[in-house]
Order: C-alpha cells, then structure tokens, then sequence
C-alpha cells in the first residue's frame, strides 16, 4: 500500500495484493515416488515426497493415463497448492 499518513490513520493511495504470499497458488513441482494411490479416473489422490498430491478432469498425464498411474512408479508433477497443503496436479509425468 503507498498512501499518506494523517496522524493515526493512512490514506491509501495504491493498494496492491500479493495471492501468493499465503502459499495458495502458488506453482508447485514434486518428485517422486507414487504411494497410497486411491480413487477412480480422474479423481485420484496419492503422495509424492510426503505430499498429498489431487486429481482432477482438467489434469494432463504423459508418458501414461490416469488408469496407468501405479504406487511405486516415479513421477514429475506439476501443480498448485491448496489451503490444505495438498497439491491440485496440473500435469503428472511419468519419469523414466
């Protein structure tokens, strides 16, 4: 904010909004191994690096699908995260 202080109070004259500064949106990649892998396509939860990592319709897979996502393959996922610490993939990729 930048504005002009008058005795106790300021007067705003340019507000600004950090969204990433609490953590949420904030673009996120993870390494790993895939374990607890639960749910049905597209709707899949499981942890990479102890991080609970979500799945949606709007999530891409290369290198696989989501029906060929298995517990112990290594990954590459890219996301955002959730006021909840989890990470909502925008891309899961399967490493070779």
């Amino acid at each position: 904010m930048k504005g002009t202080r008058d005795g106790a109070s300021v007067i705003a004259a340019e507000i600004s909004v950090d969204d990433d500064e609490d953590g949420d949106d904030e673009d996120t990649e993870l390494r790993g191994a895939v374990s607890g892998l639960i749910g049905i396509c597209p709707g899949l939860t499981f942890f990479v690096s102890g991080t609970r990592v979500v799945t949606d319709a709007a999530t891409r897979f290369e290198d696989g699908t989501c029906t060929t996502l298995r517990n112990d393959m290594r990954v590459e996922v890219d996301g955002r995260r959730q006021s909840d610490g989890s990470l909502l993939a925008t891309e899961v990729d399967r490493e070779s």
